[in-house]
């Protein structure tokens, strides 16, 4: 396959399953090439996002008694536009209902993350602007470089009992 030729996915290529010891190999190998590259980015997007997630509380409806927090979900480059995404989110939200989770909740840094969980059905419930975002006492983003979106937002979907 050469560079930039999209990847076919069959759904049967699907799989999702919990981590194990024999897996960490794979998925750091993973994460140096897809994220290291880009490690000063994601480590001001983390500062950013736990700054959100501090001004957000989960647990304002009584009722909540466990959360399903989704830290990262990600598509390879060479698989896009193919709804895979989606279907990370099916498995999620099935897995969260089997370990009696009623709310799964995200944080969104980019405008295509924040489409998919928009369009997924996942209510807004809190954001930031980039433009106005002060960490450290200094503004952390230069906005003109965010590629269509000026804001971080949280994201919820609520499981009826």
């Amino acid at each position: 396959m050469t560079e930039g030729t999209k990847a076919s996915f069959k759904p049967e290529d699907f799989e999702l399953r919990s981590l194990q010891g024999k897996d960490y190999t794979e998925i750091l190998e993973l994460f140096r090439e897809h994220f290291l590259p880009r490690e000063q980015i994601l480590q001001m997007l983390l500062k950013i996002l736990n700054h959100i997630e501090s001004t957000v509380n989960i647990f304002e409806d009584e009722k909540l008694e466990k959360v399903l927090e989704l830290a990262a979900i990600t598509v390879n480059p060479k698989f896009s536009g193919q709804r895979i995404v989606y279907r990370l989110i099916e498995e999620t939200e099935k897995r969260a209902r089997q370990m009696g989770c009623q709310l799964i909740t995200t944080q969104a840094a980019n405008i295509i993350s924040q489409h998919v969980f928009v369009k997924a059905g996942y209510e807004t419930i809190s954001e930031v602007d980039y433009e106005t975002l002060e960490l450290d006492g200094k503004r952390p983003l230069k906005v003109s470089n965010m590629n269509g979106t000026t804001k971080a937002i949280v994201v919820k979907n609520i499981f009826g009992n």
